[in-house]
């Protein structure tokens, strides 16, 4: 399965729980696999809250697997606006 992909997404900044992007990282180690943030935003304040990192164009950090990643996980609030979100479209249908 490694073989087919380029990288991993090891930091998910919606990743409630840090196991799930620590995984995620290291399975990306042990295929050497570029590793790359992603903020996963629903809403524009989330937008950047994970990035990827990369000193040449991101394709070719890609194969190099020279990326890094930014940011944080752990966003309890972005899940709990969603929710609230989702709950209010409900009541103006």
């Amino acid at each position: 399965m490694a073989s087919q992909v380029d990288g991993v997404e090891a930091q998910n900044s919606r990743c409630l729980l840090s196991r799930f992007n620590r995984r995620a990282r290291e399975y990306a180690t042990q295929h050497d696999l570029a590793i790359t943030g992603g903020s996963d935003a629903h809403f524009p304040m989330e937008v950047g809250r994970s990035i990827t990192v990369c000193d040449s164009p991101f394709r070719e950090a890609i194969k190099s697997t020279s990326t890094q990643i930014a940011g944080r996980g752990g966003y309890l609030s972005g899940h709990t606006a969603t929710k609230l979100n989702d709950a209010l479209r409900m009541v103006n249908l």
